[in-house]
């Protein structure tokens, strides 16, 4: 299984040491490790040191195994005292002198599996664990059995949720589009949402002050999501203030859609990952090679979210580097006459490093290779310019284009050989960025099927927004094909200056006297809201009197005259990482060899209704390391292109 072949490789450890510098006064600062480290956390605290046996078998059903996959690994495992992990499903041998934790989703045919393992003796003793709450049906299954004087631990961990990397995480719901907007949606999703979320902060430790893009459905999720709050268990005096923005997706739906050039991205879009790992093919031998790809890999961590470019040349630096770090082993030959004892004692110490870090290195250029292959074969480079031009309606040289413009290069894509898939991608595209009715155009002049999901966008409202309310092209980018700004970037920067409009992002309650979040409320109260939302409704200002933030971000900002970062535009996250933002009280690992200095401990969350895209991830990594806060970003799934566009045609 997944969990299994993914234990047996080798991993960084959790616990890593600050730098150990002698006149480094940042070195006894603590290091945080961000939502994955508080997910892992509380997996240690809640369940495996609560057990207190030597020895103990760890259980899994699938579920179980992806949720405890995101954070950890066997040599994790194995400190703790576990001995043996297996999988539910399987037949298993009993192992009378140990005990069993069941790491489980509350399902009956779980409960099942359960109840035949306690009546048969298999173990020393039964701790069951469910990975979120379980129903009436399962809790009267477990009643009916009468195996509860049996069971030496029942808890509700609450983890329904994957948190699989430190500054982003989902909520793992299916189908949560369809069941949030249209003419289908219930309140009772809003309800599974923020029940969802709900357990994501409290396992973090947190009680932020929540805000919300101000129309009904991220409203609604705000509302539930104080609900729960209020009727939950009282949080200590250690619980963390920071704040959480609740978004939906109409609040841009460009940015799950485009091909982007981005390591991480490409790999989603053109050799995804299953269950995290990486199948490389056999090539000659015929024989495929399986290796995983996610946090505990410092290499992933470091290239994940650079351009392709960058990737390829970063890569072929870092080998250049190891075998000039180790030339006895990069130019080893046994058969020399003339190596000494000593230099084979060295080369035999530093063999093993030397070995793991080439094969790191060898495993992210081939994969490198093997997207960069794809997408020159299938014929890319037209097609991601045009959709960078029709999201962003700036051309190379950030011209304004016409609607001429945007159908030329439409006609140009959906007539060449591009598969319907790819073609209706783009029209989505299109649709998202200048607007149904001309993407509908384009389909018909090029004689190209018009996807139904072209109609779903309009319960997005996403032309009025675009359109009025927001810079989409980074005219500092240094590849022309990365000129797309996601919006929620722009809701990260401003959540983290104060600078979001109380009309578009309103308060569900005012923060706390002493709360960070307070001084930012007052600043921003004064900005003019634009009636951003999605179809949330409210006024909008005339376009003369718009700043370029759109209302957005407040008047506060250009009422004052207070001058953007240096080196930034109000999108933010181009300040330099040098920037005086205060006292460094923390440090933040990101997985790879350096460090982010925080000046807070305050986090701001931004969470997205109806999914959060792989471009949207990765904006809370630039805008922490650009302010040194920490900023996180989650939504109700997690969003491919495919996903969301599978998920517009089921509201068409």
């Amino acid at each position: 299984n997944s969990f299994c072949t993914l234990l047996e490789k080798p991993a960084m450890r959790f616990s890593r040491q600050a730098h150990r510098g002698g006149e480094d006064p940042a070195a006894s600062l603590p290091v945080r490790h961000g939502v994955r480290g508080d997910f892992k956390q509380r997996i240690v605290d809640k369940m495996l040191n609560a057990v207190s046996a030597s020895y103990k078998i760890l259980i899994l059903d699938d579920h179980g195994t992806r949720v405890l996959n995101s954070c950890m690994r066997m040599h994790d495992l194995m400190d703790y005292g576990v001995t043996l992990v297996e999988q539910l499903g399987i037949k298993r041998q009993p192992v009378k002198s140990s005990d069993a934790i069941y790491f489980i989703a509350p399902s009956v045919e779980a409960v099942d599996v359960v109840v035949r393992d306690v009546n048969a003796g298999s173990y020393k003793a039964f701790h069951v664990f469910f990975t979120s709450e379980a129903s009436d049906a399962v809790m009267n299954r477990l009643v009916g059995a009468h195996i509860a004087d049996k069971l030496s631990t029942f808890v509700d961990m609450h983890l329904d949720f994957s948190a699989s990397e430190p500054l982003a995480f989902n909520c793992e719901m299916h189908y949560d589009l369809p069941k949030l907007f249209g003419t289908a949606a219930t309140r009772d999703a809003s309800r599974e949402v923020a029940s969802r979320l709900y357990d994501v902060l409290m396992s973090c430790g947190e009680a932020p002050v929540i805000r919300h893009q101000n129309n009904p459905v991220a409203r609604d999720v705000a509302e539930e999501l104080q609900r729960l709050y209020d009727k939950g268990e009282q949080l200590d005096a250690s619980a963390k203030l920071g704040t959480i923005v609740i978004l939906d997706r109409s609040i841009d739906v460009v940015a799950p859609l485009l091909h982007e050039l981005t390591y991480e991205a490409m790999v989603h879009d053109l050799h995804p990952l299953k269950n995290g790992i990486l199948t490389i093919p056999g090539g000659r031998t015929g024989q495929a090679r399986q290796i995983p790809i996610d946090c505990e890999d410092k290499l992933w961590c470091e290239l994940r979210h650079k351009h392709i470019a960058d990737v390829v040349r970063g890569c072929n630096e870092k080998l250049a580097a190891l075998k000039k770090e180790f030339p006895q082993l990069a130019n080893w030959d046994p058969k020399q006459g003339d190596v000494s004892l000593r230099q084979i004692g060295d080369a035999v110490r530093n063999l093993p490093q030397f070995q793991e870090r080439q094969m790191r290195i060898s495993v992210h250029t081939e994969l490198a290779g093997m997207l960069m292959r794809r997408y020159e074969d299938e014929h890319l480079e037209p097609l991601v310019k045009a959709e960078q031009r029709v999201a962003t309606g700036t051309d190379e040289q950030d011209r304004k284009l016409s609607s001429k413009d945007f159908q030329k290069d439409a006609v140009a894509v959906l007539r060449d050989t591009y598969p319907m898939t790819t073609k209706a991608r783009f029209l989505l595209t299109m649709g998202g960025g200048q607007g149904s009715d001309e993407a509908g155009k384009a389909a018909s002049a090029a004689g190209a099927m018009r996807p139904g999901a072209l109609d779903s966008l309009k319960l997005f409202d996403p032309t009025a927004s675009y359109k009025a309310n927001r810079t989409k092209s980074d005219k500092g980018a240094t590849f022309e094909s990365s000129r797309f700004i996601p919006f929620v970037k722009q809701v990260m920067q401003g959540a983290v200056d104060g600078t979001l409009s109380t009309n578009d992002f309103p308060w569900l309650s005012a923060p706390p006297s002493g709360h960070g979040a307070a001084k930012a409320a007052a600043v921003s109260h004064a900005g003019a809201g634009t009636g951003f939302g999605g179809g949330g409704g409210g006024r909008t200002e005339p376009e003369e009197k718009k700043s370029r933030f759109g209302g957005l971000f407040g008047k506060s900002k250009t009422a004052a005259s207070t001058p953007a970062p240096s080196g930034g535009s109000a999108m933010g996250g181009a300040r330099p990482a040098t920037a005086s933002r205060g006292k460094t009280v923390a440090k933040l690992d990101l997985g790879h060899a350096a460090h982010v200095e925080l000046h807070t401990t305050n986090r701001i969350w931004v969470f997205i209704v109806g999914g959060i895209a792989p471009n949207e991830a990765r904006s809370a990594y630039e805008v922490t390391l650009a302010n040194g806060q920490e900023v996180v970003a989650g939504g109700s799934s997690a969003l491919t292109a495919d996903k969301f566009a599978a998920d517009l045609e089921l509201l068409a």
